[in-house]
């Protein structure tokens, strides 16, 4: 008897030890209302993604934990039974991604601890994507939320990145991570009988401004669009705009302006938005194949040749000039612009079968290559209401073609 009762007081002892290690894994609410959700390598949470998504970017997030904490987090859809513990991402069935997007009142991203569960949603699948790798840096990386593989948030941890004017394009470049663009097509603007080249194009947030000129350099029609219906709302006269070769849209006079480029660089034709009415030329102090006007810097950039780069303020004067570095060997046409770069359209050449936007900052400094998949001649870009456009050229019958360029980002996991 006495036997049997050491030995269980031994197994108990040994036993002890092991219940309590194992009390220590996995995750937990604690008594401050934080949650653990990784401890010693182990889990209770899994991860919840839309079975509508292609790309499972689920996955890398799993790779993402199982790297940083060593935890292995397990991936399902949203059509598993719900769990106590979960990490649902993007536009899930789930009422807590719901709840995280209507957090975002136009472009971005939500974070957030709800319950037991983190929420990571975007107005998107690029914002979500942009979300998980904003969780990777701020949480699996963080020292202070992530301290030696065991992960802990507070009950209210939340981040809210929510952009009126997204530009979003920008914000992928200036994330660093590898992303594509998807090129859509808006509209055709055929122009008219002799008058079916495409070259610039611009907006003023309301309407396309088309610059469509006659096969030979010298007339040229501007066609007003708007840009809900896409009506024909106005075209001005036939006037000399040289080559035509660029456009952009004036905000500080409210006017179109029109770039002759080539042999006449340093002349522009301003029109009137409202009236489409042709004013007088105006002589500029550099050569302008290629023109874009930024409404929150007030100023110019302007190129010619894909050499050049100068920055001039809304009356033209010169502020800075810069030589171009890229030494691209894609054709040199428009240029377009954000609040954080410069990008000029560029189309194939010696066999290439796509187009690039070659980039730069605005203090001249060459940033990357964005490729666009398509073999048309691209002659304008610019970016208006959320969204990137490059004019093409259809052909002599169709005019220009408009598109929209979207930026398509997927998120995955890189050591």
């Amino acid at each position: 008897m006495r036997f049997q009762t050491v030995t269980k007081i031994l197994a108990a002892c040994i036993l002890l030890p092991a219940m309590l290690c194992s009390c220590e894994q996995g995750s937990k609410v604690n008594d401050d209302g934080s949650i653990s959700i990784t401890r010693n390598g182990k889990t209770k949470f899994s991860i919840v993604e839309s079975q509508a998504d292609p790309a499972s970017i689920g996955e890398s997030l799993a790779a993402a934990f199982k790297d940083l904490t060593g935890a292995e987090v397990s991936v399902a859809n949203d059509n598993s039974k719900s769990r106590k513990y979960e990490i649902v991402i993007g536009e899930t069935g789930r009422k807590e991604s719901g709840e995280a997007r209507s957090k975002i009142g136009g472009n971005g991203y939500t974070i957030e601890m709800n319950g037991t569960k983190i929420a990571i949603a975007g107005s998107n699948s690029t914002w979500t994507s942009l979300a998980l790798k904003e969780f990777e840096t701020k949480v699996l990386k963080n020292p202070l939320y992530n301290k030696d593989g065991n992960i802990t948030l507070p009950g209210d941890f939340s981040i809210v990145q929510d952009y009126d004017d997204p530009q979003l394009i920008a914000r992928l470049v200036k994330s660093g991570v590898d992303f594509s663009l998807n090129p859509t097509l808006v509209m055709n603007c055929p122009g008219d009988e002799g008058i079916g080249v495409a070259q610039g194009a611009a907006s003023d947030g309301k309407h396309f401004y088309f610059l469509n000129r006659s096969r030979d350099d010298g007339m040229s029609v501007v066609y007003k669009y708007d840009m809900k219906s896409l009506f024909l709302v106005g075209k001005s006269k036939v006037f000399n705009c040289g080559h035509a070769n660029d456009a952009t849209f004036d905000f500080s006079k409210n006017r179109f302006i029109a770039a002759h480029g080539h042999s006449e660089g340093k002349i522009i034709t301003p029109l009137d938005a409202e009236t489409l009415e042709v004013q007088s030329n105006i002589d500029i102090p550099v050569g302008s194949g290629a023109i874009t006007y930024n409404k929150s810097k007030e100023s110019y950039a302007i190129s010619q040749g894909g050499r050049t780069l100068y920055i001039a303020d809304k009356d033209f004067n010169v502020l800075s000039s810069y030589t171009r570095t890229d030494n691209s060997v894609y054709l040199a046409q428009g240029m377009g612009s954000d609040d954080y770069y410069i990008y000029f359209p560029m189309s194939p050449l010696n066999g290439k079968t796509d187009n690039v936007l070659v980039t730069y900052d605005w203090n001249g400094n060459y940033i990357t290559d964005l490729h666009i998949p398509m073999d048309l001649e691209s002659e304008s870009m610019f970016y208006s209401d959320g969204n990137y456009y490059v004019n093409f050229y259809l052909g002599k019958q169709t005019g220009a073609g408009l598109y929209r360029i979207d930026p398509e980002y997927n998120y995955k996991y890189t050591k």
